[in-house]
């Protein structure tokens, strides 16, 4: 299984390394996907709250969503939480 999780800031694509497991949590139809995980930060790595988010699983685009909160930590890791703005509309 390939699992590919891109994070665009501005005109920057950025593939990040996962620190810790992805969680994809669905709700009933109304309320909208979340995408958390765990990134390590490096000197290149930079993206902002209300950046897209795009997870995608051999080849098949899953999430589509935007960074709301985001925690650094001193073990130079980042907290991302992401929600699936489309979806919501629906």
């Amino acid at each position: 299984m390939k699992i590919d999780l891109l994070i665009q800031h501005g005109n920057t694509l950025q593939y990040p390394a996962v620190s810790e497991g992805i969680e994809w949590q669905l709700e009933r139809q109304g309320s909208p996907g979340k995408l958390t995980f765990t990134v390590v930060k490096d000197e290149t790595l930079n993206f902002a709250e209300g950046d897209p988010v795009k997870l995608t699983v051999d080849g098949t685009d899953v999430f589509y969503g935007f960074v709301l909160p985001k925690k650094r930590h001193k073990q130079q890791t980042i907290d991302v939480t992401a929600t699936d703005k489309h979806r919501n509309n629906k």
